[in-house]
C-alpha cells in the first residue's frame, strides 16, 4: 500500500506563484485547456446548457461551477490525465516528481476548502468569503500555515497511513 508523505511549508511555498495563478482559474482557461480545434468556440459562457453531447471543455466548466468555482475541487474531479493537463497549464506539473508534489499540495488545498472552519481562529470569516482557499492559505502567517499543515498531516496523512498500516 502507498504511504502518504507529510507536507511542509517549503514544498508549498516553492509553488506559491503557480498555485496562486491556478487558484484564479477562469472558465476561459478551462476552454483553453480542453477545447479541441474542431469544437465550437465559446467566449460567453452565460447561456451554456448542459447536455451529454457538449464538448469536454464545456463539461469541465460545469464541473468547475459545481465545485464552487474552486480550482482544487476541479482538479480532484478529474482523472489523472486531465489533472496533468490542468496542472501543466499552470506550471504545476513539470516532471513526474513535480506532478506528485503538485497533486499532494492540491489535495491539501481541497481539504482546506472542505475544512474551512478550521481557519476561523486564524483569519476573519469575512476574508474567507472574498478569497479562495489557496489565497487564504498564503494570507496566513508562517506560523499559522505551519499549524494548518500540521493539522492536515496529523488528521489526514497520519490517519490514512494508520488506517492502511503503512506507517
Amino acid at each position: 500500500m502507498y504511504k502518504l508523505k507529510h507536507l511542509n511549508h517549503t514544498t508549498i511555498d516553492n509553488l506559491k506563484d503557480h498555485l496562486l495563478n491556478f487558484s484564479r482559474i477562469t472558465e476561459h482557461d478551462i476552454r483553453n485547456i480542453w477545447k479541441k480545434p474542431d469544437e465550437e468556440y465559446l467566449d460567453d459562457f452565460s447561456k451554456l446548457v448542459y447536455s451529454f453531447y457538449i464538448p469536454l471543455y464545456q463539461k469541465m466548466i460545469f464541473r468547475y461551477r459545481n465545485g464552487g468555482n474552486s480550482a482544487p475541487m476541479l482538479y480532484k474531479g478529474c482523472d489523472p490525465c486531465n489533472q496533468y493537463l490542468l496542472g501543466k497549464y499552470f506550471g504545476l506539473c513539470t516532471s513526474n516528481s513535480g506532478q506528485q508534489n503538485a497533486s499532494d499540495i492540491i489535495e491539501f488545498m481541497a481539504w482546506l476548502k472542505s475544512s474551512a472552519m478550521i481557519c476561523k481562529d486564524y483569519v476573519g470569516i469575512n476574508k474567507w468569503k472574498v478569497v479562495n482557499e489557496i489565497e487564504l492559505y498564503f494570507m496566513l502567517t508562517g506560523e499559522q500555515q505551519n499549524n494548518v499543515i500540521d493539522m492536515y498531516n496529523k488528521k489526514v496523512i497520519d490517519g490514512y497511513n494508520e488506517m492502511t498500516n503503512t506507517k
